[in-house]
């Protein structure tokens, strides 16, 4: 299976006109502060807030995971409705109105529950299309980064959203939040 989701990739980045601008894996270079509320969302729900090494999930295939990726995301697209921005910001939300903090803690939680291993599902906040603040969730696989957003039911590279990708949880402690400053407009922050 590893092989077909390596194939699929390989051949979805090497199609004319889609090669992928920047780094496949979104990277930090500094330690940065969580979004206000991520860290009662940490307290409320132990998968949002892995530890590197700390087990958690029985998918380890990319393609497999991918494929629970894609359906959850659809699904929380779904399930819940647009709501008030920062109503009840970082709360898990699993039907109702929400905001892009809800969609983010849902589609975690579904996925860590479909066992996904959390240090794979990591938050983050972008500057969006519109020069507003937007949150994602991030997908971290071999073959990259992919970003799951309540804007769009399709999964993409990080690379090929709008999005400047301001902070992220840490890959390996995901109670720590890292700057990352990628993407469009990272060059004028």
């Amino acid at each position: 299976m590893r092989w077909g989701a390596a194939a699929f990739w390989t051949c979805l980045l090497s199609a004319p006109g889609m090669a992928m601008a920047g780094p496949v894996h979104l990277s930090s270079f500094a330690p940065g502060h969580p979004p206000d509320g991520a860290v009662a969302l940490c307290r409320a729900f132990a998968g949002a807030c892995h530890r590197a090494g700390g087990g958690g999930g029985v998918l380890h295939d990319d393609a497999a995971i991918l494929a629970v990726a894609q359906a959850a995301n659809r699904e929380v697209n779904r399930d819940i409705s647009p709501g008030v921005v920062g109503s009840k910001p970082w709360r898990l939300v699993r039907t109702g109105s929400g905001d892009c903090t809800n969609y983010v803690a849902a589609k975690k939680h579904r996925l860590v529950r479909a066992g996904v291993p959390p240090d794979k599902l990591l938050a983050a906040v972008v500057i969006g299309a519109d020069a507003g603040l937007h949150a994602v969730l991030v997908l971290r696989l071999a073959t990259g980064d992919l970003v799951l957003d309540n804007l769009d039911d399709a999964i993409r590279p990080w690379a090929r959203t709008r999005y400047t990708f301001l902070k992220m949880q840490n890959a390996a402690n995901g109670s720590r939040w890292d700057v990352v400053l990628l993407g469009p407009r990272a060059s004028r922050i």
